[in-house]
């Protein structure tokens, strides 16, 4: 990306951080919820496991509905509107299912008045950071697409990753009081639904969609600068990434994300299924909340690596490897104003560590680095094809042992693969749609985050009454191999959909 780059994506810093602050809260308040639903049905309403799976998977298919709507919706009436009226259909949904007493009522509202509300939230919100850098203008527009995603994409990770000690805290507070801590989880994050409202109706700023120079526009009256003229033409489409030179149809495109589908079900087996198991064979104080935070942190620590060495490239690498030779000239010097903040938080390797960075690094972390450097370099699809492969194979661990520490691997090798695809797939997204349909690309892009939850949760309501029910949980290992069967063709689909399209 450069330092025009770094410097272009910091003269956003206030737009981008109010799309950033946006996508903590949608993130924290439908993950939250996501992960104590199955329970919350269970435990609280009464719901077979079968029941539960059902209107989990309801929810997660009628949100993939509606987004094919949502999406366009997005492009004819602006972000803004639509992400507005998402965000109080989401509130007055968590209210109400928080307030049902029977899992027939909280199915229907969870298909109907919830997948509605947050059908206008990630599909739209996933716009906003190419949205904003298009505006901008400037060069390298592709490289700073990628770096805002990558913060977008950790946005999002941060507030997962307080997720899981969230869940375990309430629940080793409320439940010893004889209170539900599902039912205090869920109005957690029906409050920060209200916080996501506020913000965007008073941060959030409505953006025109003509030219990339364009300026953001702040009148909320005039509507008609939501429309595209003809002729115009911006950067995201001309300048395509260089390792992807062919724009994949629709249709291709479709194939692909129907692909992933059923690799992300694995993700969504995490909130389905893996909280049940944990608890029934496990017993009730395991801490599957901790375990379930593996995957935020995972992510946390190499998206932003991977997208910091595609920018910096060697120029990192040898900043790092300064670190340890003593050479505190020009410390704070103007050239350090610029360092990104990778670079900055390194520094800390000078203050009594530098013996041991100068033997650890030219043995360990930069034959690791350059490693990383060379993935980061991948192109799109390929980087795609390898990520889902590595999280396919990542369920082997469950069904071959039956640990904690192999629950915590299982975890571990999946947000390993989803660092390596699910960021590209979101700049692939971005380069790739026409201009004019952004909206309904990304409503398709966002088929894998919704759509697997049909498919796992009619799953694992199966599979849990099956191999796993509540009184004894007899056979562990074959509920987790009878996953593994089921998502490797989707893992084996996508590289044959590499292998074609590359």
């Amino acid at each position: 990306m450069g330092d025009s780059g770094m410097q272009a994506t910091s003269t956003l810093s206030k737009n981008l951080l109010v799309v950033l602050a946006l996508k903590f809260f949608q993130a924290f308040g439908y993950y939250g919820l996501s992960i104590i639903l199955p329970l919350l049905l269970t435990e609280d309403m009464g719901a077979s496991d079968r029941e539960a799976g059902f209107a989990y998977g309801m929810f997660g298919m009628s949100i993939s509905v509606f987004s094919l709507f949502s999406g366009p919706l997005a492009d004819r009436f602006g972000v803004k509107n639509c992400l507005a009226f998402g965000a109080i259909l989401t509130i007055i949904g968590r209210f109400m299912l928080l307030g049902s007493s029977n899992v027939s009522t909280a199915t229907i509202i969870l298909s109907s008045i919830m997948a509605i509300g947050e059908s206008f939230g990630v599909p739209v919100l996933s716009v906003l950071p190419g949205l904003v850098v298009e505006h901008e203008g400037g060069k390298d527009i592709e490289g700073r697409k990628a770096f805002a995603y990558g913060l977008f994409y950790t946005a999002l990770n941060i507030a997962v990753l307080l997720i899981g000690p969230t869940v375990d805290a309430i629940r080793n507070r409320f439940a010893s009081e004889g209170r539900s801590p599902y039912q205090t989880m869920g109005t957690l994050c029906a409050y920060v639904g209200v916080v996501s409202c506020g913000v965007t109706f008073l941060f959030l700023p409505r953006f025109s969609k003509s030219a990339a120079k364009e300026e953001i526009v702040e009148d909320v009256d005039n509507t008609e600068k939501n429309k595209t003229e003809p002729g115009e033409e911006t950067n995201q489409n001309t300048e395509l990434d260089h390792n992807q030179p062919n724009k994949p149809s629709l249709w291709n495109f479709l194939l692909l994300s129907l692909l992933l589908v059923g690799v992300r079900s694995l993700f969504r087996f995490l909130d389905a299924m893996f909280p049940k198991y944990m608890i029934r064979y496990h017993g009730e104080h395991v801490p599957f909340g901790l375990i379930y935070s593996i995957n935020p942190m995972t992510v946390i620590l190499l998206v932003p690596l991977l997208s910091s060495l595609r920018a910096k490239g060697e120029g990192l690498i040898t900043y790092m490897e300064t670190l340890g030779m003593g050479d505190n000239r020009g410390r704070g010097n103007d050239k350090h104003k610029n360092e990104n903040s990778l670079s900055l938080s390194l520094r800390w390797l000078q203050i009594g560590f530098v013996p041991i960075w100068r033997r650890l690094f030219p043995f360990v972390v930069k034959p690791v680095l350059s490693f990383l450097l060379n993935v980061s370099k991948l192109p799109s699809l390929q980087s795609i094809a390898i990520g889902t492969v590595i999280s396919t194979c990542s369920v082997i661990w469950l069904a071959l042992f039956t640990s904690e520490i192999a629950s915590a691997l299982f975890v571990f090798t999946l947000s390993v693969g989803e660092a390596l695809w699910s960021p590209r797939f979101y700049d692939f997204t971005s380069l790739i749609a026409p201009k004019g349909k952004a909206g309904l690309y990304f409503a398709i892009a966002n088929l894998p985050l919704f759509l697997p939850k049909l498919l796992s949760g009619v799953l694992s309501g199966w599979l849990l009454e099956e191999y796993c029910e509540m009184d004894k949980c007899e056979h562990p290992r074959k509920l987790w191999f009878v996953v593994f069967v089921l998502t490797v063709p989707f893992g084996l689909g996508i590289v044959g959909y590499y292998v074609k399209n590359r």
